[in-house]
């Protein structure tokens, strides 16, 4: 798979892993996009948009706990998602 080579080409490339782990979310592989999405993280921690869609993929891996903890981590980097406050409050699903 394309995105396969390009995460192997570009590791350091935090945009390879987010656009990899959104792929995998909507083919509904959700402990991989977790781990793409933990890699981006690692790359990039100041990101807003990398820890909401890290919650995302853990919602969808079945681990509320932790897409709850990703979910405050974005609203923490950038208050105004209020997508992302629907998600913590339930109403996202």
């Amino acid at each position: 798979m394309l995105l396969n080579q390009a995460a192997a080409a570009k590791p350091s490339e935090p945009e390879v892993w987010l656009f990899r782990g959104r792929y995998r979310v909507e083919r509904g592989e959700c402990a991989g996009a977790v781990d793409d999405f933990q890699q981006a993280a690692r790359l990039t921690p100041d990101n807003a948009a990398v820890y909401a869609s890290l919650g995302l993929a853990q919602l969808c891996a079945g681990n509320a706990t932790a897409a709850r903890a990703s979910f405050q981590k974005s609203l923490q980097l950038d208050p105004n998602q209020p997508k992302v406050r629907d998600y913590l409050r339930g109403n996202g699903r």
